[in-house]
């Protein structure tokens, strides 16, 4: 996005190959691997931008998920945390991992930052 007030880029916006390949819209149709894409909707937020995302993809293996009580920033730390952690119990051919929208909402209660409480809590410890 052009308009996020961030003059410090490290590319060239006014080059509009620049811009095309730092645009994920356009590249949704190749995502070959399951991708969660995961943004808070609390102020600032990219929440505008996860749902015109989401409407324009129709490719299954993408899942856009706004995050109640979170924003852009403070949802990578208890995110990660948990999807680490799933990576790691996650041993089958293919993956299975999902999020659910309870799984969010504890990320929430427990506030930003503060999942590795809630992963000891909900799956086996990596051995």
């Amino acid at each position: 996005m052009l308009s996020d007030g961030l003059p410090y880029l490290p590319f060239d916006r006014s080059n509009p190959r620049e811009i095309e390949l730092r645009s994920p819209g356009r590249w949704l149709n190749l995502v070959r691997s399951p991708l969660f894409v995961l943004e808070g909707t609390n102020r600032s937020s990219n929440l505008a931008a996860l749902q015109t995302m989401a409407s324009a993809s129709t490719n299954r293996l993408i899942h856009f998920v706004a995050v109640k009580g979170f924003d852009h920033f403070n949802i990578l730390a208890p995110a990660n945390d948990m999807i680490a952690s799933k990576i790691l119990h996650d041993e089958g051919p293919t993956t299975s991992i999902t999020f659910s929208e309870e799984e969010l909402n504890e990320l929430r209660q427990q506030g930003p930052g503060n999942s590795r409480v809630l992963i000891q809590k909900r799956l086996p410890r990596w051995r």
